[in-house]
């Protein structure tokens, strides 16, 4: 569907080192050859003459189009039938076939009698697909078919530009085939040269009826045009037959697709992107049971972490959850929150017990494990899991929090980051440098959880490298999720009423985080001075650790004399205070040394207030400087006030960059985040 070809550039950048030789190049060009074609032979792949060793083997090893090919392995599951119109020599019909299994069914439609000719040699051998030599769009007699000159992939019923031949081929509706075949197919792949319209037309009473369909095709604006349609028209069109519509970026993640996004691909003459058209969820087949452990959470305060919000969605979607926790306040031990069943243990002891008992009498069927730091629980239930055979998920928010591999996570951007100390299996015990043996049994015995995880689920991309230096290679990055569930949860507190009461009258900044040097409170305080009174008199802080403000705060604000510029309010367990808090501010700030995500950007987006935040990981992943927020240097509390300023004084630019960040947000709230993580799930399962 378009996307550029990534096969081994690594290998590429080896050969590119080595000083050119005519032989050489021929040599190895021969020797490809020869590999590809015999890897194609060994696995009955046979393509056109024209393809040479690169084009056979990503299609050989399921790297071509690699975006969308990860994006169908979390859609498509064993047992659903899938649609591919202008399947060409079928590289994504073997896949299909590969992932519905021997219950699923595979319908591939080509028109073009060569790429027939290929795909009938390609899949004969596939008991679960059925070939269809007809075009697809919304005619069911002979049609115009126009046949590139010298290529093998862009006919079309529509009318190209350069040289072509027209022939007539046969064509048929979809739903018009539905009926006939009593098919109904869960996905439907669609590469047909912007034929696609006249195929949705074609099959408009299958999507009004389906509860559930997915439909991928490629948009290319100035194509539709050349055809006759209306690009901005036809993304109308898609809305009306009940899609949600995103477009497919790296690792196979999904994001809201727009008429701005639209607008902005027809400055291009080749501009296209790739649509994920969605329609419903997935049907439930049976009863899924899961047990999340996290050493903290399921509570207010912790209400929108990412173990939090996927209890949630999975309850939501009928699976059967459970949670187990520390108690870290006086709260109920067991209590059910929005479907999930949460237990609260008061020691190690109690929490293995409540484990044992899950395990034994709730049929468990996955666990997922969250955190690293301060879970002796989680390395239990690990262990157990072990025991009962059960398969676990591990995800961990930044990796960069591990103590041993940075010097200080703390400040873990500031020194050396040693992925390799992580001792992730027996043999680097023994093989490790520069540690003591105590150092390395404790680094054993802390990663032993994360490396024993029958997979790995990141939530910020840039941990995905550091995984592979860590010798985690079954890891995937899934994007945040979030819910408005976290501005409902806390009971109202008469304290948070009157901490709210001590802002009232003042225009204030305001930072949320703990009081530790990795979320930058310092680098906050020390930004005050360097901003005028008139500018913003004020600056409230909140913290999730202590009610009163510690010494070393006191001692710095003192030091600095903003004694009555600084409103310290500590805890807030009412989020509908919190919520209050953040929409009175003027400007929300973010100074972390380091973030694992950064749940106070998205709150900021969510709360539509200006943003300005530290230029550092992961905070950088999703705040773009001058498009949905302000960055600026990290450990540069001039830099801060001078962003602060600028939030300030640029109206139109700060509206500017709030309305984007409510886009940004969607990334994190839409339909299609959902069903990644559900997809992912039940996947999982399927596969375990």
């Amino acid at each position: 569907m378009g996307q550029t070809r990534t096969l081994y550039p690594f290998l590429k950048k080896i050969y590119k080192s080595i000083p050119y030789s005519s032989y050489l190049d021929k040599g190895m060009h021969s020797i490809l050859n020869r590999y590809a074609s015999l890897y194609a032979r060994v696995t009955h792949f046979s393509f056109p003459d024209k393809y040479g060793w690169e084009w056979k083997l990503e299609m050989l090893t399921h790297t071509y189009e690699k975006d969308t090919v990860t994006l169908l392995t979390t859609l498509i599951k064993p047992g659903m039938t899938v649609v591919d119109i202008g399947a060409h020599i079928g590289y994504y019909t073997r896949l299909f076939s590969q992932l519905t299994g021997e219950h699923g069914k595979v319908l591939a439609f080509e028109a073009d009698q060569s790429n027939y000719s290929l795909l009938t040699h390609n899949t004969s051998h596939l008991t679960n697909v059925t070939r269809e030599h007809t075009a697809v769009s919304d005619t069911n007699e002979d049609i115009s078919f126009f046949k590139i000159k010298h290529s093998t992939g862009c006919h079309s019923v529509i009318t190209p530009q350069g040289d072509y031949d027209t022939i007539t081929v046969p064509c048929t509706t979809m739903d018009a085939y539905i009926s006939r075949t009593g098919i109904t197919p869960e996905v439907i792949k669609m590469d047909i040269e912007s034929g696609e319209p006249r195929a949705l037309k074609g099959m408009k009473e299958y999507i009004a009826k389906a509860p559930y369909l997915v439909v991928l095709m490629e948009y290319s604006p100035h194509s539709l045009t050349r055809s006759g349609v209306d690009p901005l028209a036809f993304l109308e069109e898609l809305e009306t037959y009940g899609f949600t519509i995103s477009t497919i970026l790296p690792h196979g993640v999904t994001v809201p697709f727009t008429k701005d996004d639209a607008s902005s691909l027809l400055l291009y003459p080749t501009g296209y992107a790739n649509l994920l058209c969605m329609k419903g969820h997935a049907p439930s087949k049976k009863e899924k049971t899961i047990l999340h452990v996290a050493p903290f959470g399921f509570n207010a305060r912790l209400t929108n972490f990412v173990e939090c919000v996927s209890a949630r969605l999975l309850a939501s979607e009928g699976w059967k959850v459970y949670a187990l926790t520390r108690q870290e306040r006086p709260s109920e031990v067991t209590e059910t929150r929005y479907g999930v069943h949460i237990y609260r243990a008061r020691s190690i002891y109690e929490g293995i017990r409540h484990a044992l008992t899950l395990l034994l009498s709730s049929k468990v069927q996955i666990i997922h494990i969250h955190h690293l730091r301060n879970n002796n629980l989680g390395l239990a239930v690990a262990v157990l899991a072990k025991l009962f055979r059960i398969p676990y998920l591990f995800t961990e928010y930044g990796l960069l929090h591990d103590p041993y591999i940075v010097k200080d996570r703390e400040n873990p951007l500031a020194g050396p980051i040693t992925p390799e100390h992580a001792i992730t299996s027996i043999s680097k015990l023994f093989t490790i440098q520069n540690m003591s043996i105590r150092t390395r049994i404790l680094s054993y015995i802390y990663h032993w959880p994360l490396a024993h995880a029958n997979h790995v689920v990141l939530v910020s991309s840039h941990n995905l490298p550091l995984a592979s230096r860590m010798g985690l290679s079954h890891a995937t990055y899934l994007p945040q999720i979030l819910d408005t569930t976290q501005w409902e949860e806390g009971s109202p507190l008469l304290k948070d009423e009157e901490k709210l009461a001590r802002t009232r009258g003042t225009r204030y900044g305001i930072f949320v985080g703990q009081l530790k040097e990795r979320k930058g409170w310092d680098l906050f305080l020390r930004a005050i001075p360097l901003i005028p009174l008139d500018i913003l008199p004020s600056f409230v802080v909140v913290t999730s650790t202590v009610d009163d403000a510690p010494h070393f705060f006191t001692d710095l604000v003192h030091e600095l004399g903003i004694e009555s510029r600084v409103i310290f309010l500590g805890q807030i367990f009412n989020r509908r205070i919190l919520r209050e808090l953040y929409k009175k501010s003027e400007v929300i700030v973010v100074p972390s040394r380091y973030e694992g995500f950064g749940l106070v950007i998205t709150e900021a987006f969510e709360i539509e207030r200006p943003l300005v935040a530290c230029d550092v990981i992961a905070i950088n992943e999703t705040v773009r400087d001058g498009v949905n927020g302000i960055l600026v240097e990290k450990e540069n509390p001039l830099a801060l006030a001078q962003g602060i300023h600028r939030a300030l004084s640029d109206k139109d630019a700060t509206t500017r960059m709030i309305q984007e960040g409510t886009r940004t947000l969607a990334q994190f709230t839409s339909p299609h985040a959902y069903a990644q993580w559900i997809q992912f799930y039940e996947d999982f399962l399927e596969r375990s």
